[in-house]
């Protein structure tokens, strides 16, 4: 898909269309309404919106049920692509430039302000469409097999929800390290998306995953599980570990959370991580990060399964497939 650069020379009277969340819980009030243009501080920048990419935390953001809760009214939305339309900076980030951001709420507007420091320059060999989509799951992923898990090569690992955004970018990472991986997914559907994304095995989550699982790893278990389900299938996961095993925590698709009883690591000397960065907490950790993933991508190492993309208008329909873990790969709105 070929991208548009924008020009500077946008008619500024003109209003641009964003998403605003009116009320938050359930059901929460979103409507599509014009904005006037947006204003920009020293070291901001100004991107007309390309794509918007959909994550569950959006949909827990709507909720209420997110640790972010923005003051209402506000725009939603956690990353977006698109072209800087006016600068502070042109120096070091010129009018032009492609660019990709993960923003704690803000991503579903038509144009967005947004601080320099923030934005990662999309490689040129790389549309925006591709650029949204790999962003955030692909960082979730490279910390959950690099840094929290070190995956080697010949290791086993565990993934549930194989077909989905970060499910198959963890897989397509753990391939790419040398890994055997098992795949579980929600349905028949699903399972040639998570071979196509690099599995060696693929399980439905309704059958008895966990005896598979113990079949085809062997006694041994397997080295790492990356549940992002909760629920039973976290215990179910970490009873498949092996000794010195990881459990790497990066969701809660299920709405449930399991409490685990710490004495079985004891015995086990396995190990339970959170998966999660924050770039205010890190932020020149997250920018080198989120860098190397676009590099890997553009690369062709890795390549993110979109699995849909909506008109922005459409939203609301797009967030429902992403909530009801109908998708396999990412959900995009397009601007």
């Amino acid at each position: 898909m070929s991208d548009q650069i924008v020009s500077s020379t946008l008619d500024k009277a003109s209003d641009y269309l964003s998403w605003e969340v009116e009320s938050v819980g359930s059901p929460w009030t979103l409507r599509s309404r014009f904005m006037k243009w947006p204003i920009y501080k020293p070291g901001q920048v100004l991107v007309k919106s390309a794509f918007s990419a959909l994550n569950f935390a959006d949909g827990l953001m709507l909720e209420g049920k997110y640790q972010v809760r923005p003051e209402l009214p506000f725009v939603p939305g956690h990353e977006f692509s698109g072209v800087v339309i006016e600068s502070s900076d042109a120096g070091s980030l010129p009018i032009g430039s492609r660019v990709v951001a993960q923003v704690p709420y803000g991503g579903l507007g038509g144009i967005v302000a947004i601080d320099i420091a923030r934005c990662v320059r999309v490689p040129n060999s790389l549309t925006l469409d591709v650029a949204a989509a790999a962003l955030i799951s692909y960082t979730t992923a490279y910390v959950a097999v690099h840094i929290k898990a070190n995956i080697q090569p010949g290791q086993t690992i565990l993934v549930l929800a194989a077909a989905g955004a970060l499910g198959s970018a963890v897989v397509q990472l753990a391939k790419v390290a040398g890994a055997r991986v098992i795949g579980v997914v929600g349905s028949i559907g699903k399972r040639a998306a998570a071979y196509e994304a690099g599995c060696n095995h693929v399980l439905l989550s309704s059958d008895d995953w966990a005896s598979e699982v113990k079949m085809i790893a062997g006694a041994d278990g397997v080295q790492t599980a990356l549940d992002s389900v909760g629920g039973e299938a976290t215990m179910k996961s970490l009873k498949l570990l092996s000794w010195g095993g990881t459990l790497l925590i990066a969701g809660f698709s299920s709405g449930e959370i399991s409490s685990i009883h710490v004495n079985r690591l004891l015995l086990k000397a396995q190990s339970v991580m959170g998966v999660y960065w924050s770039y205010e907490t890190n932020p020149t950790e997250t920018i080198d990060l989120q860098t190397r993933v676009l590099d890997l991508v553009a690369a062709g190492k890795v390549r993110p399964a979109i699995d849909s993309i909506f008109p922005a208008a459409e939203l609301e329909s797009a967030l429902e497939k992403v909530m009801k873990s109908q998708s396999r790969g990412k959900v995009l709105v397009q601007w």
